[in-house]
């Protein structure tokens, strides 16, 4: 890689902050909407908002659990499987978390998709893969 292109290169690091709201799919359109303005009049209250606002560094990406689901993947693929491996845990447990084939996260993607071959020497990883389908939570 040349200089040039060595220079224009620079890493950072991003923070996500996933949003859960229990029981949030069996409220009504309103309720939701209200829980929703809630949640995020909360965190515009919190300094590290607020300075990456002020700073316009902040991406806000509004998506339900595709996007752990895709994180998760990342962690993987990364080499961060103590981050990759709560994600799946959860999803695996949240009915309906992730349905479309890019971010699918059931045992069955996890057994044989290799975008999870990272994973695969991972004890945790093992016996998740070796345990029978979690039992889904509903609050």
């Amino acid at each position: 890689m040349s200089a040039e292109i060595k220079k224009e290169i620079q890493l950072e690091i991003a923070h996500v902050l996933f949003m859960d709201i229990v029981g949030y799919s069996k409220r009504l359109i309103n309720e939701q909407r209200a829980l929703r303005d809630t949640l995020n009049q909360i965190v515009r209250t919190t300094e590290e908002f607020r300075t990456a606002e002020a700073a316009g560094r902040l991406l806000k990406i509004p998506t339900g659990d595709g996007m752990a689901g895709f994180l998760a993947l990342i962690y993987a693929r990364t080499g961060e499987p103590d981050h990759a491996l709560p994600l799946i845990e959860r999803l695996l447990s949240t009915p309906g978390a992730v349905d479309n084939f890019e971010e699918s996260i059931t045992l069955t993607d996890l057994r044989l998709r290799w975008e999870w071959d990272p994973l695969r020497k991972d004890s945790r990883f093992q016996k998740i893969l070796a345990g029978p389908e979690p039992k889904t939570v509903y609050n």
